[in-house]
C-alpha cells in the first residue's frame, strides 16, 4: 500500500499541493491519475500556506513552508534532504515512518478517525 492509499485509508482528507504554474492544473491531475496516486484535492499555486486553515498537518520538505505551518499549530512532518536537515521539524528517512509519526501526534490531538 501507498504513502497516500495508507492516509486516504485511515480516513485522512489528502491534498496534493504543487508551487507549479496554475496553468498545469490539468497536466498536473492527468499525471496524478495515471500514475494512480489517491488524493481529494489537488492545489497548485504559488503559496500553500492558503492551505492551513483547513488542514490539521503539512508533510513537505521546504523547512520554510514547515516552519510556517508550525507557528499555525499544524503537526508537520517532511522527508530529509540535504537542504532541510538541518531543520527543527520531523524529517524521516522514508514515508513510512512518516505515516506513523502522523499517526501518533493525531492520536495525541484526537484526529483519527
Amino acid at each position: 500500500m501507498t504513502f497516500l492509499s495508507a492516509l486516504r485509508t485511515r480516513g485522512y482528507h489528502i491534498t496534493i499541493a504543487s508551487h507549479r504554474n496554475p496553468a498545469s492544473r490539468g497536466v498536473t491531475g492527468k499525471w496524478l491519475q495515471a500514475h494512480g496516486l489517491a488524493y481529494d484535492e489537488l492545489y497548485v499555486g504559488p503559496d500553500k500556506t492558503v492551505l492551513f486553515d483547513d488542514h490539521h498537518a503539512i508533510v513537505d520538505d521546504s523547512a520554510e513552508l514547515l516552519d510556517k505551518a508550525a507557528a499555525r499549530g499544524l503537526i508537520t512532518a517532511g522527508l530529509r534532504y540535504s537542504w532541510n536537515r538541518d531543520s527543527e521539524h520531523s524529517l524521516f528517512e522514508n514515508l513510512s515512518d512518516i505515516l506513523v509519526y502522523l499517526h501518533e501526534r493525531g492520536r495525541e490531538k484526537n484526529l483519527n478517525r
